[in-house]
């Protein structure tokens, strides 16, 4: 899923011209509506991660113990489902309340010698660092609205100050992290005063952790470390405040990324460590997978060879396994694909070059978000130099370049920097990324 928000489910149109469909919409029964898609193949989780409802609060829809009524959610509803017009219509909604969303597609860098070296990247993830280093979390939290035992007025309190986290989220593809980053700081600012004095529920406390870790996502992009770590620590604590062991060890595994990332190896495996401790009995395992990459990473950081190998080894057994549905706020499915993330970013730490190499294309194709593929690119441009192909992997820099300055992301491009100022100056492919840094500088 893409950095946090799952997409629209896309139903045939015939399932819209059923009876039982518009008989549901005109008498607003979203139970059966929620019921008919499950039919369709549409479990509890992907309904909930697309309208914006965690898996239990769908179940109790469905089980007619729950109702909704409010226009607000079932425009949500409408815009999740992609209600054409006519179905909007018998629901009740205006055409242009929301309609079909659609998301822009993240273009493949320009093409090199080699694959496009996409690698590694949410990663975790708000969102959700090492989640975009690893592609596990690339979505920090896909399912923000959790079905606590808030009274309605609480719940829609809740839901209006979660709901623009979505859209900054999406925003953040196309939108410089220096443009995005004063207003979800202003929106963190207005969240604690709301929070502290109005909504100081499990609930409410979840959400503003959740905000306070957006806020140290665009502080790391933008390069402000002291911000982003503050930013970490809040999310900790109003998690803890939540008692929510599962949010509690995801905001602490972030944390534990951040430091990784920051070139505090030794305190992140601390966090990590913490986070893996939180984990309950009937977590699921694409929680305990993604930790275990997170391990793997910053254990070969530390060049410890052994235990990278065995925090991958688990990592990859919990993958194949999924024993358990993900639930929030890890409702990303940890895949092949991001245990090839994982494994290639991993190997190419340690410097088991060939088979960095080899994950990184296996795992390339899957990461779509633009700064999780950028930085992607960035490990694997590193493994390429490493191996001698030095032209390829400046190609990859330079796009990566591309993509960092498009969007403004400062981390990006002093990851290109770091990259460039090892590199022998008279190379071909060096001179052509000189020009390129040149030109954003």
């Amino acid at each position: 899923m893409k950095d946090g928000v799952a997409e629209p489910l896309r139903l045939p149109a015939s399932f819209w011209r059923a009876e039982v469909v518009q008989n549901a919409l005109r008498s607003r029964d979203i139970s059966t509506l929620f019921n008919e898609a499950s039919k369709r193949g549409m479990s509890q989780t992907r309904i909930g991660m697309a309208v914006g409802f965690s898996q239990g609060r769908v179940s109790e829809i469905i089980r007619g113990t729950r109702g909704v009524a409010r226009i607000h959610v079932l425009e949500r509803i409408a815009d999740g489902f992609s209600m054409p017009i006519h179905a909007r219509n018998a629901l009740g909604l205006a055409p242009s309340g929301g309609g079909v969303r659609t998301s822009t597609p993240w273009p493949a860098p320009p093409e090199t010698k080699v694959d496009g070296g996409g690698g590694v990247g949410d990663d975790v993830q708000r969102k959700e660092f090492l989640r975009v280093a690893v592609g596990a979390g690339t979505g920090l939290i896909a399912s923000r609205y959790i079905s606590f035992a808030d009274d309605q007025g609480a719940h829609d309190l809740r839901s209006a100050l979660a709901g623009p986290i979505t859209h900054y989220r999406r925003m953040e593809h196309a939108v410089s992290s220096e443009h995005l980053a004063p207003a979800v700081e202003a929106h963190l600012a207005l969240a604690r005063v709301t929070v502290d004095q109005h909504l100081r529920t499990p609930g409410g406390l979840s959400v503003l952790a959740e905000i306070a870790g957006m806020t140290g996502w665009l502080a790391t992009d933008r390069g402000d470390l002291a911000t982003a770590r503050l930013r970490y620590g809040e999310a900790v604590q109003r998690a803890q405040q939540a008692r929510h062991p599962l949010l509690t060890a995801y905001m602490t595994a972030s944390l534990g990324q951040f430091e990784t990332e920051a070139g505090n190896a030794h305190i992140g495996l601390k966090y990590i460590s913490k986070a893996e401790s939180l984990l309950e009995r009937a977590a699921p395992d694409s929680a305990r997978a993604w930790l275990s990459s997170l391990r793997a990473i910053t254990l070969a950081e530390l060049a410890d060879r052994k235990g990278t190998y065995a925090a991958l080894k688990l990592a990859n057994t919990l993958t194949s396994r999924q024993r358990g549905e993900p639930t929030w706020p890890w409702v990303f499915q940890y895949d092949n694909a991001k245990f090839a993330s994982s494994e290639a970013v991993a190997l190419g730490r340690l410097g088991e070059l060939p088979g960095a190499i080899a994950a990184f294309e296996a795992a390339q194709v899957h990461i779509t978000g633009p700064k999780p593929r950028a930085l992607a690119l960035m490990d694997h441009a590193n493994v390429l130099s490493c191996s001698g192909r030095l032209d390829e992997a400046c190609a990859v820099a330079e796009a990566a370049l591309q993509a960092g300055h498009s969007l403004g992301s400062v981390r990006v491009i002093n990851r290109v920097r770091s990259f460039h100022a090892n590199l022998p100056a008279d190379a071909a492919g060096v001179v052509h990324l000189t020009d390129a840094l040149s030109a954003v500088s």
